[in-house]
């Protein structure tokens, strides 16, 4: 899986104190202003369940988009409310919000902005990213002076999920880099160019490999959207402490996707926390919402569905730590995994429930057809926990320093194309040799926890022998490139 995490989500530092105020900007549009482009399903359920979340938090929220006949049926109340997703429109809204913003931060008060996209995004013949709203493009230039420049908010958030969505936050032409080769881009995002000029915006953005919107009709959403809701709601929460970092919900998603075995369906993850706090929570644990608590001895793959039978959230949790969910307002939920399912009754607003106290049963949904296997057997299929953060945050720190030593490469001297040429396969085998002692531990928890035949447990305990062995391998021949580049360095300074 392609990943890229800035530096700021891999350095720790105090969090800050609970935003006193919170706003929200939701525009999801299914449709496209290219008639080439078919039309997405569930960006409207997307922009929907956005809201339902950030509602549990924000003061004021605003969502833009039309509702589709069944989503409709499933939110009645809400048709009414929305506003179609016209350009015009979503400035007018971000005015309004900014305005009250505006009084707050008079008054002295903490407020974080959320600016939030579901549906096409492409790349204008001009190199200028945008995004389709219903009647005009809403390009890159627009967000950044219409939007995170006139946010008047202490904090901002982008999140976009869009085909193409980081030409959104890149500068003009990215669009002509070699496919997968991203390490100069996020280095000109967080550097000279773009976010610098905004410390106090952090980005959230996904497109896959194949430059298209995934989606997944057992979800009936965006696989990105679902998969970072999830991780606000708490499943990617590996520090317990309540609040959503940006390098947790990087490490979560690449989690989500890192066993899906085909390139064309894995996502590519930029994550790029504040500047100004490279801390800063994307989302924490609100005051509203109940809160299912998922004892630390539990591990393994669940999902929670509500009563209408929408997919809440999924996660793959390891037992190192325990996991709390913030759920939205419904009668009732559903936990489940492949062996047994747990009714959630919340009580009333603020109240806790432990899924430890609950009593199992056998999974009342019947044994669904193979036309999603691949999503429904390799999404979430990687344990997440504190290991996996750790492991992932390693192999991001090592993928994205060592590429910035090209840059100062000058013609002249016979040495130095050695010299980074052997930095560059050490920090290559670096990050090999982490995902590989990620996927030893995984295959080393699968042994452990499996039952089968002495020839079966054998032959997993074997798997899991030889990727560590590859893993110490590749950090021993990692840590012999990195001396043998050293001491090119030392011979050609």
């Amino acid at each position: 899986m392609t990943s890229i995490v800035t530096i700021g989500v891999l350095l720790a530092a105090a969090p800050p104190a609970a935003p006193a105020k919170t706003y929200a900007l939701i525009v999801a549009n299914n449709t496209s202003l290219m008639a080439s482009r078919p039309a997405l399903q569930f960006a409207d359920d997307d922009g929907v369940r956005y809201a339902e979340l950030f509602g549990l938090e924000a003061d004021s929220v605003k969502l833009y988009t039309v509702l589709d006949r069944d989503t409709q049926g499933l939110y009645p109340e809400l048709a009414a409310e929305t506003e179609p997703p016209r350009k015009a429109a979503v400035l007018d809204g971000a005015r309004s919000l900014f305005a009250a913003m505006r009084a707050d931060v008079v008054a002295g008060i903490r407020v974080v902005f959320y600016f939030v996209f579901s549906g096409h995004g492409d790349v204008g013949e001009d190199g200028e990213g945008y995004v389709h709203f219903l009647d005009a493009p809403f390009s890159r230039r627009d967000l950044f002076e219409q939007v995170v420049a006139a946010s008047p908010a202490t904090v901002n958030h982008l999140i976009i999920d869009a085909c193409n969505a980081y030409v959104m936050v890149a500068a003009r032409g990215a669009q002509a880099r070699p496919a997968g080769d991203y390490s100069s881009l996020i280095r000109e995002l967080v550097g000279k160019q773009q976010l610098a000029a905004y410390p106090n915006t952090g980005v959230i953005l996904s497109t896959s490999s194949a430059a298209e919107v995934h989606e997944w009709g057992r979800i009936e959403a965006g696989i990105f959207s679902h998969e970072l809701r999830s991780a606000l709601a708490g499943a990617a929460d590996a520090n317990g402490d309540g609040q959503i970092d940006y390098g947790e919900v990087a490490a979560f998603i690449a989690a989500a996707n890192g066993a899906l075995p085909d390139p064309k369906t894995r996502l590519t993850v930029f994550a790029a926390a504040p500047a100004q706090n490279l801390a800063e929570p994307v989302f924490a644990a609100p005051g509203r919402g109940a809160r299912l608590e998922v004892p630390k001895a539990w591990a393994g793959r669940y999902y929670l569905e509500d009563d209408r039978g929408r997919r809440f959230a999924d996660f793959n949790k390891q037992h190192q730590t325990p996991l709390a969910l913030t759920l939205v307002p419904r009668p009732h939920y559903f936990l489940r995994s492949d062996a047994v399912e747990y009714r959630v009754d919340p009580a009333a607003d603020g109240s806790v429930i432990a899924a430890g106290s609950l009593a199992g049963r056998s999974p009342t949904l019947a044994a669904r057809g193979s036309a999603n296997d691949a999503f429904e057997r390799y999404l979430f299929a990687i344990p997440f926990g504190p290991e996996f953060v750790t492991g992932f945050r390693q192999a991001q720190l090592s993928a994205t320093l060592s590429p910035a030593v090209v840059e100062v490469m000058v013609p002249g001297s016979a040495l130095r194309p050695w010299r980074y040429g052997t930095l560059a396969a050490g920090g290559t085998l670096a990050v090999a040799s982490g995902v590989l002692e990620l996927w030893a531990r995984v295959a080393a928890a699968d042994y452990r926890d499996a039952a089968g035949s002495p020839d079966q447990l054998a032959d997993k305990r074997a798997r899991a022998e030889a990727m560590h062995t590859l893993a110490m391998l590749s950090g021993g021949v990692s840590v012999i490139s990195l001396g043998a580049a050293a001491v090119l360095s030392w011979l050609d300074p």
